[in-house]
């Protein structure tokens, strides 16, 4: 190829390079070219509107803007098979939290005076009871018809005190790290 009709093909590949753009650019907005990106998913269901905990909770780990990330598993019953692997999901959801995970607390939240928990997950979790809280309990049980039902609940409580995000039933606990992760982000930035 001779080198006049090489340095052309340049001149023409670098008018096309911030050409293109600036074209595309005004056909999109002209009206002719229709193109939306995809919206971001989350994982879990926005509580709309967010709900401020200090409203309905006295517990100052639920209700006070202490700079916190909760993760709220709320369990209704005794600790079973099902609470502990519950639980054991909520705490690997902690632990992939990785350097943020100062920022983050694990909770759950039960209705009597005492739950026992497994052996090795007691001290791993903040234990609220709401037995002196019934506006929290009827809070967290007309929600668990969102969440996981059956007076249950898995939700993310923002550092300023706002339940906000809830799971459903068989919710993928990759899907609530992806959310977490994604929250961390947006709130350093």
């Amino acid at each position: 190829m001779k080198t006049q009709t090489r340095n052309k093909l340049i001149l023409l590949a670098l008018f096309g390079l911030f050409f293109v753009p600036v074209l595309l650019a005004y056909l999109m907005n002209a009206g002719y070219l229709h193109y939306k990106p995809q919206p971001s998913k989350n994982h879990g269901d926005l509580v709309n509107p967010p709900i401020e905990m200090r409203q309905y909770s006295q517990n100052p780990l639920l209700a006070d803007n202490n700079d916190l990330w909760k993760l709220v598993y709320v369990n209704h019953g005794p600790c079973d098979s099902d609470c502990a692997r519950m639980l054991d999901a909520v705490y690997r959801i902690y632990l992939a939290t990785g350097r943020h995970r100062s920022k983050v607390k694990p909770v759950v939240v039960y209705p009597q005076a005492e739950l026992a928990l497994p052996q090795g997950l007691a001290n791993r979790f903040e234990k609220i009871s709401l037995a002196e809280e019934p506006r929290a309990q009827a809070l967290f049980d007309r929600l668990s018809r969102q969440s996981l039902g059956q007076g249950d609940g898995f939700y993310i409580v923002a550092p300023e005190g706002f339940l906000m995000m809830s799971y459903p039933k068989g919710f993928n606990p990759s899907g609530t790290i992806k959310d977490m992760n994604v929250l961390l982000k947006r709130k350093d930035g």
